[in-house]
């Protein structure tokens, strides 16, 4: 099963929603969708990392080091092409963890941590300049079609 989904229809706001394990093979494979879209646009993506309460466990060392080494090696692109990554995440300790990761080790662009997908999704659309033309409640809706087949699986 794939670790997560990727919700495109709402550009240049994506969505990507934790469904499962989330390993150095799947996380790396996020990170070369996310920078193929970022390639292909026209303006800067705002993207959103939602890790859902039922999806197993944290992503591993191995994946947090793609990510790590994603905005190393991939700093330019994403200063050129991103507007943030808005992190949610449902555990307070989860949060608090990535906050002070953040703090220490800060990523070439803005980034927000939050509690819940809305608001994830809502500071999205906010950096991402489209307040008014994209609505959070169609994302959601959206995200949840799409991924709740994926978790049944």
């Amino acid at each position: 099963m794939a670790g997560y989904v990727l919700l495109d229809r709402f550009v240049p706001v994506l969505v990507s929603r934790r469904v499962g394990p989330m390993n150095a093979e799947t996380m790396a494979s996020l990170r070369n969708e996310v920078n193929a879209r970022m390639r292909a646009s026209n303006e800067k993506i705002a993207l959103v990392y939602d890790a859902l309460p039922s999806a197993a466990g944290a992503p591993d060392a191995a994946a947090r080091k793609v990510v790590a080494d994603w905005w190393r090696e991939d700093r330019e692109l994403l200063i050129r092409r991103c507007a943030c990554i808005e992190f949610c995440l449902p555990s307070a300790v989860s949060r608090g963890v990535l906050t002070a990761i953040l703090w220490i080790a800060t990523p070439p662009i803005p980034t927000g941590v939050h509690s819940d997908s809305r608001t994830a999704v809502e500071a999205a659309i906010e950096r991402a300049g489209r307040r008014g033309t994209i609505e959070p409640i169609a994302v959601l809706k959206a995200l949840d079609a799409l991924s709740t087949p994926v978790r049944a699986s």
